[in-house]
């Protein structure tokens, strides 16, 4: 983050996020410290970038994510669903998916 506004992600809509500017932004999301700590802090709206640089690489809208937001942090979708890995573009050497399952996070 390079202010309190804008949020750099390393994924974006050429990656497994291409779907959110066609349905909008899923609510169901959970920020995590590079610790593994639940962030908490109230919401602020954040306008959020992918990782290419590109102009339309930006998510749609602005997207609550907590004041207490850190560069290292990790922003996670629950249920994305199968078009996030089937959509992947790889654009500019951005996007390369890596699976992982994750038991028992909560939201």
């Amino acid at each position: 983050m390079r202010d309190g506004t804008h949020v750099f992600l390393n994924d974006g809509v050429y990656g497994a996020l291409t779907e959110l500017p066609m349905i909008g932004v899923i609510d169901r999301m959970q920020v995590l410290s590079s610790e593994g700590a639940v962030r908490k802090g109230q919401s602020q709206p954040r306008i959020v970038f992918g990782p290419t640089c590109d102009s339309v690489d930006r998510l749609p809208g602005e997207l609550p994510l907590p004041a207490d937001l850190a560069e290292g942090d990790f922003v996670i979708w629950h249920g994305m669903g199968s078009y996030s890995t089937v959509t992947n573009t790889r654009f500019n050497g951005f996007g390369d998916l890596q699976m992982a399952t994750v038991l028992g996070l909560a939201l």
